[in-house]
């Protein structure tokens, strides 16, 4: 049972490398100074690439309840900080009112004002900010259509893969805060 198991077990997120590879240590059955290289440059790597997002302010703009929940839920779990809006006229206000996001998840099939329409508009004031285009019907050009509409990237729904979701945040958000 699921249930029971969680009670049982005691989930432990490590802070840092150096915190994660004395946890890993015990495991291997090897004391902290005879880990192989490789594998504590590969638990450094990782801790960076995590650092680089923790705390990355994202706006989801999507119509659907179910969306929003999906991402917020996903990229909350990863250390983001989320915020949402349900349509694009929402979006734009708090664009303009809050610059202090890092990436926008923009759905492009929204009532009243599309997500293409939305971006342009975006695009007036704001040229730098990341927005990856979403879309759940998926055809040939759709991507490039994003693109030329003010899109820096693009992904399909339904979106469950996270390391797919996170290497998008890696590859646009970071490019921001770092550059």
């Amino acid at each position: 049972n699921i249930g029971r198991l969680q009670e049982n077990h005691r989930v432990i997120h490590p802070e840092s490398a150096e915190q994660f590879a004395l946890m890993l240590s015990p495991l291997l059955g090897l004391p902290l100074a005879r880990l192989p290289e490789e594998l504590v440059e590969s638990v450094r790597v990782i801790f960076e690439e995590r650092t680089l997002i923790s705390d990355c302010r994202v706006l989801v703009v999507d119509d659907d309840m179910r969306n929003i929940f999906a991402l917020t839920v996903m990229l909350e779990d990863h250390g983001l900080v989320v915020a949402h809006a349900s349509n694009g006229m929402d979006a734009i206000e708090m664009l303009k009112r809050d610059h202090e996001f890092d990436l926008v998840f923009m759905d492009i099939m929204m009532p009243e004002m599309d997500g293409f329409e939305t971006m342009r508009r975006i695009r007036e004031f704001d040229t730098r900010l990341p927005i990856i285009a979403l879309t759940a019907k998926a055809m040939p050009g759709d991507r490039e259509e994003c693109l030329q509409a003010g899109a820096t990237d693009y992904m399909s729904k339904p979106i469950v893969e996270d390391e797919r979701v996170l290497d998008t945040i890696r590859r646009n958000a970071v490019r921001v805060r770092t550059g």
